[in-house]
């Protein structure tokens, strides 16, 4: 028999059902949260589901600040009554709006039924299996050449063990703004994750002699997901695409250290193609998979 329970503004204490770095206390407490509620769902004492839930006025979200939250939980059934009683308990709330974003498919155990949800988004995400093959084993033949063309050159990848944060920072800034992409996170926010979780977010460089070409910030999803967010290159390097050779330092670093799945993230904004980056990712030899946005309104 399974109980539901909502606490206000409380952390989980036993967190080995968690299975992704943004559904985890420090994650979550890093980013000062202010009302938040922690789903529940028990079973003779032992804990099978859980969920954090995130407000802003009479707006309900997870996750918050992070490129997806959902369940954590241990049976299929335990999950499917949590998305049940949260229903309710949502009604009680007088809530304007839920929004509700999931690991991409190829993360997620098992597909559940949303279909008390009133509209789906889906975006286009795009991930590398790490294996024994080299990088260059999937990689296009127009890719390839660039790579190649990048070690002819003498430019390297490498890990970037002290970063310059506030240089990573404007370099990433400088580079969205080229593609007209825009920041994400405001400098103070960006300092305080590596800060807050230095183990877990790591920066990727590629030179040129001492120059450098193009960056990376990964995080550390789990023991098994590196997750690729903020890539970024330099003008004056893109004849030689060197963030085709940043991904092949990512890639190599996963192998080390066993990593099964290098996430490149999203090539769409609220469901819409970015075909330019579609192309990129897929030359990669990236596989596609789909990451679901649901979503409620009320009234």
């Amino acid at each position: 028999m399974f109980t539901f329970s909502v606490a206000k503004n409380t952390y989980l204490q036993d967190e080995s059902h968690v299975d992704y770095l943004f559904n985890t206390k420090t994650y979550i407490h890093s980013k000062a949260p202010t009302d938040f509620y922690l789903l529940k769902v028990m079973k003779a004492n032992e804990l099978q589901a859980s969920l954090y839930l995130f407000q802003h006025e009479g707006n309900f979200f997870s996750p918050l600040k992070a490129t997806f939250g959902g369940m954590d939980y241990t049976s299929d059934a335990a999950a499917i009554y949590l998305l049940s009683q949260m229903r309710y308990w949502l009604d009680k709330q007088n809530y304007s709006s839920f929004k509700l974003v999931l690991p991409p498919d190829f993360l997620i155990k098992k597909e559940l039924s949303y279909s008390n949800f009133d509209h789906c988004m889906i975006d286009k995400n795009y991930h590398i299996p790490v294996s024994t093959q080299p990088f260059e084993h999937t990689l296009h033949k127009s890719a390839l050449r660039r790579l190649k063309k990048c070690f002819k050159h003498n430019f390297s990848c490498s890990l970037w063990k002290n970063p310059d944060i506030n240089f990573v920072y404007d370099f990433i800034c400088k580079a969205r703004k080229r593609k007209n992409y825009p920041m994400t996170m405001q400098r103070v926010e960006f300092k305080k994750m590596f800060e807050t979780l230095p183990t877990h977010y790591l920066v990727f460089v590629v030179k040129q002699s001492e120059e450098i070409a193009a960056l990376g910030v990964t995080v550390k999803l789990s023991k098994d997901v590196m997750y690729h967010f903020y890539p970024a290159d330099a003008a004056d390097f893109l004849d030689f695409s060197p963030s085709i050779l940043l991904h092949k330092g990512i890639y190599e670093y996963c192998q080390e250290h066993g990593y099964s799945y290098l996430d490149l993230g999203i090539a769409t904004d609220k469901g819409i193609d970015n075909h330019g980056l579609i192309r990129f990712k897929e030359k990669l030899g990236a596989i596609l998979s789909q990451k679901k946005t649901y979503i409620l309104t009320n009234g």
